[in-house]
């Protein structure tokens, strides 16, 4: 375990309420150095305006009721649901994974899904971008996700979340499926040398470097702990999650 000390910025109310959020780090090890999809955030947003991130969001309300082609690893699932991670509420795991492959989906029209047998999924869904994942026919999966980290936002930003931060490969997406929705201004792969010389905001560039860690040890994204950051008095530290195993 490890304590990081980090800067914070102006003020905000105390009472700011922490938003449950999930990440995905879209990667592509097809190369000799792997690749990660981040997006440029516009000028204008409140949170993170000029930020290179990965994408992600706020979890829904919807994100609890969607039908899945595939489960999340039940590895992972024991980690999220593990005192640390979240609420001991089995839906909530899948529905940080659901978030996850939504905001993705969203921001840059990555799908991350398989072809339904029955053609267009024979269920409407309210949320407008899940009426569009269903609209091509697919069903989200989760399988190809493994989840890495989980940090809260520091006091004193203008928004604060509670971030699971999932993995998954290039392969594992039907890419270009949608248009993105303008959330970002510039979407690229990047190698970890060159997301590092980008305009990053602190948390991104720990797990980053958390990331090409696990990376270079065979086994560690399946067995290895996660990483967990929030802020405790003037200090901002990162624990680990122990990640379960269920032998079935």
């Amino acid at each position: 375990m490890t304590s990081e000390r980090e800067n914070a910025s102006a003020p905000a109310p105390a009472e700011l309420p922490i938003r449950d959020a999930a990440s995905i780090l879209l990667v592509d090890r097809s190369t000799p150095s792997p690749r990660l999809l981040m997006g440029l955030r516009r000028a204008d947003n409140v949170f993170l305006p000029n930020k290179w991130v990965f994408p992600g969001g706020r979890l829904e309300a919807e994100d609890r009721c969607i039908a899945t082609a595939s489960p999340l690893h039940p590895a992972d699932k024991a980690a999220l649901l593990s005192a640390l991670a979240v609420p001991a509420d089995a839906a909530f795991a899948g529905a940080l994974a659901l978030a996850a492959v939504r905001e993705l989906f969203e921001e840059t029209g990555h799908a991350m899904g398989v072809r339904d047998a029955c053609g267009t999924p024979q269920f409407a869904a309210e949320d407008r971008v899940w009426r569009a994942f269903h609209a091509l026919g697919l069903r989200p999966a989760l399988a190809p996700l493994r989840f890495i980290a989980r940090a809260i936002t520091p006091p004193g930003r203008s928004r604060r979340y509670d971030t699971r931060f999932f993995i998954a490969e290039r392969a594992s997406v039907i890419e270009g499926a949608a248009a993105g929705d303008g959330e970002f201004t510039d979407l690229g792969w990047f190698t970890f040398e060159d997301a590092r010389r980008l305009d990053l905001p602190n948390i991104t560039r720990r797990v980053l470097a958390d990331l090409e860690t696990v990376l270079a040890q065979p086994g560690a994204l399946s067995l290895g702990p996660v990483p967990y950051y929030y802020q405790e008095g003037e200090s901002f530290r990162r624990d680990l999650i122990g990640r379960g195993f269920d032998p079935r």
